[in-house]
């Protein structure tokens, strides 16, 4: 999507047009661009705490990075006659 929004923008400088002109015509093209500014911000909030929450979650492990462990329990040992 990057790659396309660049591509945009080389071919409104192209036509002579400037990087503000640009940005009203993607922000503000439509009836309900308002409406599509208030989902594009509530989107990017959401998305932001799932990642947040994610990165937290894995940070939280038992064991710190690069430790080995074993799944060998004190039960294992004990006789069984």
């Amino acid at each position: 999507m990057f790659k396309e929004l660049t591509q945009f923008y080389k071919i409104g400088k192209e036509l002579g047009l400037k990087r503000s002109e640009i940005n009203r015509i993607f922000l503000s093209s439509g009836k309900h661009s308002l409406l599509y500014k208030v989902m594009m911000v509530v989107i990017f909030a959401i998305l932001t705490v799932v990642i947040v929450v994610a990165v937290v979650s894995v940070s939280k492990s038992v064991y710190p990075s690069g430790t080995l462990y074993s799944s060998v329990k004190l039960k294992d040992f004990t006789n069984k006659k």
